[in-house]
């Protein structure tokens, strides 16, 4: 055998030994990936009989598997409009009832979150009738509009940055019935607002657990958590993962650090409790009714009227034609540096019948430009007519 014949048979050798090399990392690779395709389908899936996870921290897993529920119910519904009505008043001389919610008060909140479009309105009862007021937020303004006590009212276009200070105008999203206290719902939590928060950020707590009932299908997450002095904040949510993991209880305790009467950390307080019945609409479950006993206080109630799910309400309801502003309004815009009046409703054309601010502005500087280029191919074609040939 000459060298020739000796270094083509060490080639066919190792192109043999590379090529069975390759299969089998080839092989190893498909086998991985269907293995991580089967665990993952069967966590995404889930188990009729129990909650299926992939880590050890069996009830860490099995409370984020249900908050994802949570969530997913939450971000299902993002068309709609409620009319929410307030039954029962709180204690007047608690900081966390403003002292506007009063019993007899009705909501109405229409969203369009895929388009950024809320429309709020309060109606407030008041001595010998009620009071309105309404709140328009879109990705180019807001429109305020608050009915006065006596004589014409006013309605405002302010930019996108500003917000109401008057609370009886503060929007709610009362998507998140169920899952936020009195305090919340007051301040006007947003569902985005939620998600940070400490109820729906099971990482924030030392402690979680998870029991769930196969018969009934409701399941406890009992979350607690626990600064440096040695005082617990126990969270206890009740859902229904029959009705998309809605909440149908929550309950807040606070246990106080241990002390020389109490070294075993055995007081437990009840700081309050958020009962929440739901109903299902349009392939949706959406709350129907939420109360909330906290402590001395008189219980608080709303209840919900759903005139939408998952649809538009009115095209009308997120413009400022569709707000239904009383004959006599005065119109202020106050997306410039300054002030103008717009008109009167009923006595001169009101916004909503001219461009916008930023779309006359955008008219105003197309039709300079158009008028400089058409300028210039003027003189460009009586100088190429005039020129010598």
């Amino acid at each position: 055998m000459n060298m020739e014949q000796v270094f083509t048979t060490v080639v066919a050798s190792s192109r043999e030994m590379l090529r069975r090399r390759y299969a089998l990392a080839g092989s190893c690779v498909v086998i991985a990936i269907v293995v991580q395709l089967v665990a993952l389908t069967q966590f995404c899936r889930g188990d009729e009989e129990e909650l299926v996870v992939l880590s050890a921290d069996r009830d860490r897993d099995g409370v984020n598997f249900v908050i994802k529920g949570v969530i997913n119910r939450i971000e299902s519904l993002q068309q709609g409009e409620a009319v929410v009505r307030f039954f029962t008043a709180a204690d007047q001389t608690s900081n966390d009832a403003p002292s506007d919610w009063v019993a007899g008060s009705v909501y109405r909140h229409a969203f369009n979150y895929l388009h950024n479009q809320v429309f709020f309105e309060h109606t407030v009862p008041v001595d010998g009738g009620t009071r309105t007021l309404k709140l328009l937020m879109t990705d180019e303004s807001r429109i305020s509009y608050e009915e006065p006590r006596s004589g014409p009212g006013s309605v405002t276009i302010y930019p996108v940055s500003w917000m109401t200070e008057v609370p009886e105008a503060i929007p709610v999203d009362f998507r998140i019935a169920g899952i936020v206290g009195w305090g919340e719902i007051c301040t006007s939590a947003t569902f985005d607002d939620c998600k940070s928060k400490y109820w729906l950020n099971p990482g924030m707590y030392q402690k979680v657990s998870l029991e769930r009932d196969k018969t009934t299908g409701l399941v406890k997450l009992l979350m607690i958590h626990t600064d440096k002095s040695g005082a617990e904040a126990p969270l206890l949510i009740t859902v229904d993962e029959k009705k998309q993991y809605a909440p149908v209880e929550v309950r807040r305790f606070f246990r106080p650090p241990p002390d020389a009467e109490h070294p075993d950390n055995s007081r437990l307080i009840v700081i309050d409790t958020i009962s929440t019945t739901w109903k299902e609409n349009s392939g949706v479950w959406v709350p129907e009714t939420w109360s909330m006993e906290r402590g001395l206080q008189a219980p608080v109630k709303f209840e919900f009227d759903w005139k939408a799910v998952n649809s538009l309400p009115n095209e009308r309801t997120f413009d400022m034609s569709g707000m239904d502003l009383p004959k006599g309004t005065h119109i202020f815009n106050r997306l410039g540096k300054e002030p103008v009046a717009e008109g009167v409703i009923g006595e001169s054309a009101p916004l909503f019948d001219k461009p916008a601010p930023r779309q006359t502005k955008r008219f105003s500087l197309l039709l300079i430009l158009n008028v400089f280029f058409a300028g210039t191919a003027s003189l460009i074609y009586l100088w190429r007519k005039q020129r010598p040939a």
